[in-house]
């Protein structure tokens, strides 16, 4: 089993084009983090719709910036083509 250590936030850095100043939801990867919108990615993605269908912990969920912060096991990489992908409105399927 692989224990992994988060990062505090303040020892992170925000990711430039997918740090929205109006976003209400960061998502830390590594030592990187993303402050994107909760809707969007419930709309675009169905294992975030589900995770955000659950009620938050009794003790409340981690924050920062005024946003609740989850922390992903991605790498930051991965994460950031995710939400390169579907943020990306120029893309017609």
């Amino acid at each position: 089993m692989t224990v992994v250590f988060q990062s505090p936030p303040d020892q992170c850095h925000r990711v430039d084009g997918l740090w929205f100043d109006d976003g209400n939801l960061i998502l830390q990867a590594e030592q990187s983090l993303f402050k994107v919108y909760r809707g969007f990615l419930a709309a675009r993605s169905s294992v975030f719709r589900d995770m955000f269908a659950f009620p938050p912990p009794a003790e409340g969920n981690a924050t920062y910036d005024g946003c609740t912060l989850v922390f992903l096991y991605d790498s930051a990489v991965d994460l950031a083509y995710f939400l390169k992908a579907i943020l990306d409105t120029s893309c017609v399927f």
